[in-house]
């Protein structure tokens, strides 16, 4: 387990959902079902990155790499990825951000803009920004200003309804 899993693996439970932690990772870091165990489980892969820049405002850039053919894959085992990094917080301390994100959007998103590399790897530079009291989550890659709207993920910044709902449990 990674710091990148602790984080999200706290932030579900502070959510209210149960969790529980794969012993083997097989694309799937943990499965998640609402606190009275009645809802349909979910399975998700976590995908975490240090900060590669800041700045000035403490806004920070996760670098993650995904694999085309894993993502492939993962359409049949997992339901969510969650991506996690970290802005630089008050008095300079880690600020998680998690981005949560339906396993089928996203391939569809990288599938549709994104270019893999040579070997069959994705890289994706979420950068997230606070504007006009708005979070923002876009991927910069070979375009630190993008116009296209697949690559504004805002919408599935800390989104944890999302799960919630197709998990099935009530609100907290």
């Amino acid at each position: 387990m990674n710091i990148y899993e602790q984080w999200a693996f706290d932030r579900l439970q502070k959510e209210r959902f149960e969790v529980f932690v794969a012993y083997k990772d097989r694309g799937v870091d943990c499965i998640v079902t609402d606190k009275d165990f009645e809802g349909r489980h979910q399975r998700i892969q976590i995908k975490g990155s240090r900060i590669h820049s800041t700045e000035r405002d403490g806004s920070g850039l996760g670098w993650f790499q995904v694999n085309k053919r894993k993502l492939d894959e993962a359409v049949d085992i997992t339901d969510f990825w969650i991506f996690v990094w970290a802005d630089v917080g008050k008095q300079g301390r880690p600020d998680p951000i998690f981005l949560v994100c339906p396993t089928g959007m996203l391939r569809a998103r990288l599938g549709g803009y994104a270019r893999a590399r040579a070997n069959g790897t994705f890289d994706l530079y979420l950068q997230h920004r606070r504007v006009g009291g708005k979070n923002i989550v876009l991927d910069t890659r070979d375009d630190p200003h993008p116009s296209d709207p697949d690559r504004d993920y805002s919408a599935y910044w800390q989104k944890w309804q999302s799960l919630r709902d197709a998990v099935g449990g009530e609100s907290p």
